[in-house]
């Protein structure tokens, strides 16, 4: 059976005050992102080092071609986590997934900046060099059209630009300008230089893989910086979903606009089958 499947993972940011404290190589190992080497057996795997305001989402599921919701593909199509942080001076984001640079079938998306929660995704990072979109790997882009993906609701193939869900997922940079080269790493998840580990309750050790960047603020609007923000990766055609809310009592409410696209979801925050 053909895996028509896509994955994404979105985060929602709110534009806390910069910490400058935080630095990282953009190398694909989370020894910046996690306190210690994950065990491969526990869900506590997953949580980020204190004291950089990292915000974070994790929807960790396993099998093989297992649903993932709204679709099937199991770890090789798995979306896992997302966590993103600002310093004084980056945006700097670390996506982990099961789905590898070289994998054959949809291949990855790139990654999608919506800035104002209104779901334009004005910014885009080109994450691998394909026919599925437009730039090289590592390219920012000022994003003025967007690929999206399969689904028009969980479950349902159809037009993905008819209904809020399926606009909810860019795929893939269509068309834009160029901004800058940016540093971007796809590769084997790492700690500490180590690979083929397991990480999360499942483990599935060697099998995890990390698309880490970070983008110079200046490069930026800077009437939009300060906005709080969502950041959303999936694959060639929109499935697997993780989101994480900004925190408790933000300053800045959701537009209707976003409720509406968040309705459509069908309740995103909750987490999803297990293979």
């Amino acid at each position: 059976m053909s895996l028509r499947t896509t994955l994404a993972c979105c985060l929602f940011l709110a534009t806390a005050p910069a910490l400058a404290s935080f630095t990282m190589t953009v190398d694909s190992d989370l020894n910046e992102w996690l306190p210690g080497a994950p065990s491969g057996s526990s869900a506590d795997d997953w949580t980020p080092v204190d004291g950089h305001g990292i915000k974070y989402f994790v929807e960790d599921q396993t099998g093989e071609r297992a649903y993932l919701g709204p679709g099937w593909g199991g770890q090789d199509y798995d979306a896992e986590a997302v966590y993103a942080q600002r310093s004084a001076t980056h945006l700097n984001f670390a996506i982990v997934t099961g789905r590898a640079p070289d994998a054959d079938g949809f291949v990855a998306g790139d990654i999608a900046i919506d800035f104002g929660l209104d779901g334009t995704f004005e910014y885009g990072v080109v994450t691998l060099t394909d026919a599925t979109g437009i730039g090289m790997a590592g390219e920012l882009y000022r994003v003025t059209e967007w690929n999206y993906g399969l689904w028009s609701a969980p479950g349902v193939e159809g037009d993905p630009t008819s209904t809020p869900f399926g606009l909810s997922h860019p795929t893939a940079i269509e068309a834009g300008t160029k901004l800058a080269d940016v540093d971007l790493s796809y590769d084997a998840m790492r700690y500490n230089g180590v690979s083929g580990l397991g990480i999360g309750e499942f483990g599935d050790a060697g099998k995890h893989y990390v698309i880490e960047t970070s983008i110079a603020l200046d490069l930026l609007d800077p009437s939009m910086i300060n906005q709080n923000f969502l950041v959303h990766w999936t694959m060639a055609c929109a499935n697997d979903v993780v989101a994480v809310d900004p925190p408790p009592g933000g300053e800045v409410p959701a537009p209707a606009s976003l409720l509406l696209l968040l309705a459509g979801l069908g309740g995103l925050a909750m987490r999803r089958m297990r293979g």
